[in-house]
């Protein structure tokens, strides 16, 4: 039992209009005079009135509104991870973490490239989530990590890779679809007479875009062998079945079946890695605007705070702010 006031630390929401189910569902408690959920600090602070009013009841009320009380043993991490391609990889981690013992709640950001868990700091610790991140085949960072610039190689540069795929790609639809829009091709190339260099040349024209798309065949695989599957394995799989075969046509017309020719997919493999190279590309800009976005909110946030201790002020760093500390915000200030 408690009197005066209650304040909680909730988990698990998502909006405002979660707040205010909570909010809905503590005021019908026995003794609850009023309730307030601040969303964005995600806690819940519960005015009791006269009398006092059970504290299990209040945490049931608010695992009844479908979201779960912090106690002071539970703790709350935001990990930066490298490695993710699409948001199938931040729900494979998020699966991963909340299997780890002592995890709560675990969520993913795939723009922010950021995984935020609540765990109780007695069964769990940063190690074991970061193990976790790491069984699920990516890595995780520390913040200080994350805030260094690497310098990408350029054979690793998404814009590079794009380049490459689009450079080849072109000379490869105009020898495998030119003559159905009545380009000639030359008679040294042509599947009638030479189909064995056509298709040979087909293979040359593939292989560079197949490069430029490694990354897909490098994280498709990488999600296999840790149990998974996500958009790259798609890719790959696709991209990998059209190419082999071709291949295997290749064999064909070697061996005197020259019918084989229209038979290849080499150009279904190349423009498929081009198209989805496009996409990423494009989509890495975004993300990479948002980041900076949501960074520049973030500097907004001052690294000292000016506490009132009775006559005297004095300037402590942000994290050593507790609830019930005065503060002394001068006009201007962040």
């Amino acid at each position: 039992m408690e009197s005066g006031g209650v304040t909680l630390q909730i988990t698990g929401m998502t909006c405002a209009s979660c707040a205010k189910a909570v909010e809905r569902s503590v005021k019908k408690v026995d003794g609850v005079k009023d309730a307030t959920v601040n969303f964005l600090t995600e806690k819940l602070v519960v005015e009791t009135g006269d009398g006092p009013v059970n504290r299990e009841l209040v945490e049931k009320a608010v695992e009844k509104a479908g979201y779960k009380v912090v106690d002071d043993a539970h703790g709350k991490v935001t990990i930066p991870i490298r490695g993710m391609t699409c948001a199938s990889c931040a729900a494979r981690i998020e699966k991963e973490l909340k299997k780890t013992k002592g995890v709560i709640e675990a969520s993913v950001n795939y723009a922010t490239e950021k995984a935020t868990v609540t765990f109780d700091t007695s069964q769990a610790r940063l190690s074991d989530l970061k193990k976790a991140v790491e069984k699920a085949g990516y890595t995780p960072l520390s913040s200080a990590d994350a805030k260094i610039e690497v310098e990408v190689p350029l054979l690793q540069q998404p814009r590079f890779n794009l380049i490459l795929a689009v450079i080849f790609v072109l000379p490869l639809g105009l020898v495998t679809m030119g003559p159905l829009i009545g380009l000639t091709i030359p008679d040294f190339i042509s599947e009638d007479s030479f189909p064995a260099r056509l298709a040979i040349l087909q293979l040359l024209l593939v292989l560079p875009i197949a490069f430029a798309g490694r990354r897909f065949y490098i994280s498709g695989t990488n999600a296999v062998i840790h149990g998974g599957a996500n958009m790259d394995t798609l890719i790959a799989m696709g991209t990998s079945a059209a190419l082999l075969y071709s291949v295997y046509g290749i064999q064909q017309i070697m061996a005197g079946d020259p019918s084989f020719i229209h038979n290849l997919y080499f150009e279904a493999a190349g423009f498929i890695l081009t198209l989805v190279l496009v996409g990423k590309f494009m989509e890495d800009r975004a993300k990479k605007r948002t980041s900076s976005a949501i960074q520049k909110l973030m500097n907004l946030t001052p690294a000292t705070a000016t506490i009132i201790e009775g006559d005297t002020y004095r300037i402590i760093p942000l994290e050593d702010v507790h609830t019930g500390d005065i503060l002394l915000v001068k006009p201007g200030e962040k």
